[in-house]
């Protein structure tokens, strides 16, 4: 039973704020091994036996979880395999909090090699209900390195929320650029920071972009415990350059949310740190008489303040009423949009009440732009984001897109060709960029058809990104891949490349690395991309498969060289 309240305490921290797991993976666990767990002795010499004594055993709650315990105690492995496929049906969040119960007492039954082999290659959203049921059962398995790279941020993350010495190395290894992971990496940091900052401060010195990042979330959540030790902390770096730079502007705002004061004071007092660049709500700390600097610090206090208290803030605030509203980039954020619009709509005429309108307009057109456009019309506000959902593509631009997206195009390569149904280049990119994304093939063939072979066309390279990379690659990456290796050489191939390069990278360095070495031609972006996937692949594939990709491809010998040192052990 010792055994079992140590896993009934590991799965409940993994799980935070779902103790039905706990119970029911625990418990579960302690019902499948009860048998193989020595109960009170007949030895009438045992300890067991001495009258008054009993083993002591897990109280079992009474309810629905006590069911739902019971029926997972009775499975057998081939249960839980059909259970665990009657899962995905579940909403996200509640499938990965019942998944690891399952995993938990099929592991339990069957073994993790038997159940990894298994499960293992199958839908992504397995792999951290997975993790989690085998570092529960073998932690030192489960946290080698060395297998399985598949779980390379759930390790990192167990590392942190454990306070491990090693985290740094789990860290590294499940760092990848430009993704969503890394937000999840970076709150398990900041936590870890705030609890034990002495030991969140030792962070890799590489890639430069974890290194940032992770020195803005240790400044993050030392903040809240010591802010003054980690601002001693951040100036033994450079604060006019990265990551220096980057954990001064994450410690400020983290402890300006606590003490404003005293972050006014300790600015005042920085006159060594060049605060250019900081961000509006640092400099209303460091200079109150700013006009915006009450609404700023109304804001911060309480993002919901109501409109009303608003009105009477900016009456005194003497902004520049032709600059854009301040508000929302101050995190105001109001409950119902409708009824702060109704409120605003009975405020007395004048710039202030306007000024409300459009933060009103901006923050409800990204939820509901329909709403938010009505909204407008009938209050015939004409600031920026109103007549920015006033130019949106029409119902009838948008058919006649579809009918015929060549010609509806045209005009985005060349703007000597004739827009149709009256739109503007604008409408048309925002067009193309939604087609692109329903018709990523089609669209792909168009911008072949109607590049420029003699120069760069007029095309948008974030709009060839948001085509290519984000419409394509990453939804179909290897269908996307495949495209842009049949491309000739010529002068669409690198760009084309580079719209879904880093789109690739992330479920893919090692293709990546190859596809760069074939369709990279500028020497300054091939080196620099080269390094960054090489690097990735070794962290996903291992390092002799890294210099076995390596060795494959047709490199120059300075190319080569470079990279080998890249992969040297040393570094």
């Amino acid at each position: 039973m010792a055994r079992l309240r140590t896993i009934m305490g590991r799965t409940a921290k993994i799980r935070r704020g779902a103790p039905w797991l706990a119970a029911v993976g625990g418990l579960a666990l302690g019902l499948a091994t009860r048998a193989t767990v020595p109960g009170p002795s007949s030895d009438p010499t045992s300890t067991a036996s001495v009258e008054g004594q009993k083993s002591p055993e897990l109280p079992i709650p009474g309810g629905p979880t006590a069911a739902r315990i019971q029926d997972l105690a009775n499975l057998d492995a081939a249960g839980c395999e059909a259970l665990l496929k009657e899962l995905t049906t579940y909403p996200r969040q509640e499938f990965g909090i019942a998944a690891e119960a399952v995993l938990l007492r099929w592991m339990s039954l069957a073994g993790p090699d038997e159940v990894l082999a298994a499960v293992a290659s199958k839908d992504t959203r397995y792999h951290l209900p997975l993790f989690n049921a085998w570092v529960t059962l073998d932690p030192h398995a489960a946290m080698d390195s060395t297998t399985r790279p598949e779980f390379a941020v759930p390790r990192a993350l167990y590392a942190l929320d454990e306070a491990r010495p090693d985290f740094a190395d789990y860290l590294a290894a499940a760092w990848k650029p430009n993704t969503t992971t890394n937000q999840d990496l970076e709150r398990s940091l900041t936590r870890l920071a705030r609890e034990q900052p002495e030991l969140a401060r030792t962070l890799p010195n590489s890639p430069p972009d974890l290194r940032k990042r992770a020195i803005a979330a240790v400044a993050r959540g030392w903040a809240k415990k010591d802010p003054q030790a980690a601002l001693a902390w951040l100036r033994e770096m450079d604060p006019k350059t990265e990551p220096g730079r980057s954990g001064m502007v994450s410690l400020f705002s983290s402890w300006a949310e606590t003490d404003p004061a005293a972050v006014a004071a300790a600015l005042k007092e920085a006159t060594w740190l060049d605060l250019r660049g900081f961000g509006s709500s640092i400099e209303n700390l460091r200079t109150p008489e700013r006009p915006d600097a009450a609404v700023d610090a109304a804001l911060r206090g309480d993002p919901f303040v109501d409109v009303t208290t608003l009105h009477e803030l900016l009456k005194e605030a003497r902004l520049d009423w032709t600059s854009p509203s301040p508000i929302n980039s101050y995190g105001w954020n109001p409950v119902d949009f409708e009824q702060a619009g109704l409120e605003c709509a009975n405020l007395p005429p004048g710039p202030e009440r306007d000024y409300l309108m459009d933060a009103i307009v901006q923050g409800w057109s990204a939820g509901d732009p329909e709403a938010a456009l009505d909204f407008a019309d009938r209050h015939q506000l004409s600031s920026a984001s109103a007549e920015r959902l006033r130019s949106r593509p029409t119902p009838a631009m948008r058919e006649a897109a579809l009918a015929d997206p060549g010609q509806a195009f045209a005009t985005l390569f060349n703007p000597e060709n004739a827009p149709i149904a009256g739109m503007t280049r604008e409408q048309a990119t925002e067009l193309m960029q939604q087609w692109g994304r329903t018709h990523p093939a089609d669209a792909a063939e168009l911008i072949a058809g109607s590049w420029d072979p003699e120069g760069l066309p007029h095309l948008n390279p974030i709009l060839l990104e948001n085509v290519l990379g984000v419409g394509w690659a990453q939804e179909d990456p290897i269908a996307a891949t495949d495209w842009v290796s049949s491309l000739p050489e010529g002068s669409l191939r690198q760009p084309a490349w580079m719209a879904m390069e880093d789109y690739v990278t992330r479920v893919a360095p090692d293709l990546a690395f190859t596809l760069s070495a074939r369709l990279l031609d500028d020497e300054d972006l091939r080196r620099q991309r080269l390094q960054s996937e090489l690097q990735q692949s070794r962290r996903e594939i291992g390092q002799e498969a890294a210099l076995r990709l390596l060795e494959s491809l047709d490199l120059t010998d300075d190319e080569r060289d470079t990279l080998h040192d890249l992969l040297s052990p040393a570094r």
